[in-house]
């Protein structure tokens, strides 16, 4: 039998929550500052929100990555090419936007304006789709602690079913990314409450698993909380030890290329704008699996 209690566990990087807002006050300050003088843009345009293991609160290691939104939701900003673009809003999932002020642009205002405004603890760096920050901070005499933050520039995007969501790519417009955070969220939330919590539990257990049996160095966010959340709800019912052994029967027998992502809107291995690799799925089930089986 698993003790489940050696599996629930935690670590939590000292005042993450407390640095995490603070850093959030100042990025919209910085985002701020840079839409300031563009008369296109007010306040009401931009809206700034985290999607990751922390707002989930399905973080176990130190380790992790706090991912900012910076939703940009101006309708004027697209140049119409066709009547189908009603009230300038981007519903056709092939066509990439036309904008007057592009999303190459906006990612290196907010980068200039995070240069500007930051102190010499942060180290900036700028990759494809987003920006990177470390924070180092003295926690303690010669205790340094680093903290990191992935700041995402994005545009409103409405699909075919008129779902609101985010919109975001490279330059060459190679790597596009469309992602429902806002959805996800209201989603794992409303299922963890439907089992009583053991959603958020399970998928604990499951990445301390991974980490603790394992030896994994990390695990990529929405992996294993995808798969979780495509198990019934009913699965989670019962003692925690009888769950675990239903829930991983049932993902040991799923069809992969059926499960949808956590927002429900596209599937998590098929997606053509935001899918996971279907080995490293197969690689994480058996592995859960196998430390289930060997611990009936």
């Amino acid at each position: 039998m698993i003790n489940i209690t050696n599996y629930k566990t935690k670590e939590i990087k000292l005042d993450i929550l407390k640095v995490s807002d603070w850093f959030k006050d100042i990025l919209e300050s910085c985002v701020n500052n840079f839409f300031s003088n563009k008369n296109l843009f007010t306040k009401e345009n931009i809206s700034i929100y985290s999607f990751d293991d922390l707002s989930l609160k399905t973080n176990v290691t130190k380790n992790i990555i706090t991912t900012f939104y910076v939703e940009i939701n101006q309708p004027a900003n697209y140049k119409v090419k066709d009547s189908k673009f009603k009230f300038h809003f981007f519903k056709n999932d092939d066509i990439l936007p036309d904008l007057y002020l592009t999303l190459h642009e906006i990612k290196k205002g907010i980068f200039n304006s995070l240069i500007n405004n930051l102190t010499e603890e942060f180290v900036l760096y700028e990759k494809k789709q987003s920006i990177f920050i470390d924070f180092n901070r003295e926690v303690s005499d010669n205790v340094i602690q680093t903290y990191y933050f992935e700041v995402i520039p994005c545009i409103t995007f409405v699909n075919r079913n008129n779902v609101n969501g985010v919109m975001y790519y490279t330059d060459n417009f190679k790597e596009i990314t469309i992602d429902y955070p806002k959805i996800s969220m209201e989603n794992f939330a409303l299922k963890n409450t439907r089992t009583n919590n053991k959603l958020l539990e399970t998928v604990i257990i499951f990445k301390n698993i991974l980490l603790k049996e394992h030896k994994y160095e990390e695990i990529p966010f929405e992996f294993v909380e995808t798969l979780c959340f495509n198990v019934p709800d009913e699965l989670f019912m019962g003692t925690f030890n009888s769950a675990i052994f239903k829930i991983v029967n049932y993902m040991r027998n799923i069809g992969l290329l059926n499960i949808k992502t956590i927002d429900g809107q596209d599937c998590l291995f098929t997606s053509k704008y935001k899918s996971f690799s279907l080995l490293y799925a197969k690689k994480i089930l058996k592995n859960i699996s196998d430390f289930v089986s060997k611990n009936k």
